[in-house]
């Protein structure tokens, strides 16, 4: 049997976060949120439907956004960026 060719933990997590976006946009699924757990809080960072959700791989970022900020010029929505590495597990609600 072939050996297997794993994958960094950290690249499966990413992997897994990107789908989790997927499901919650995509529409397809009755998703409200995601839940995003960060090491030294006691309560997740929850980003529903409308929030935008871009990873950012290289800079080991997740940045989001409450609300579409295309509709608002990109003003007046507040802006959150969490690093990846602090993220320590997620939950579509």
């Amino acid at each position: 049997m072939p050996a297997r060719e794993s994958k960094p933990a950290g690249e499966s997590f990413v992997e897994l976060l990107r789908q989790q976006i997927e499901f919650l946009q995509g529409g397809v699924y009755e998703y409200e949120s995601l839940d995003i757990y960060t090491a030294g809080s006691d309560e997740p960072w929850s980003f529903d439907t409308e929030s935008e959700l871009e990873i950012h791989e290289e800079q080991g970022l997740l940045v989001a956004r409450d609300g579409p900020s295309e509709e608002q010029g990109n003003e007046d929505v507040p802006e959150y960026v969490i690093r990846l590495n602090a993220i320590v597990g997620s939950q579509l609600v």
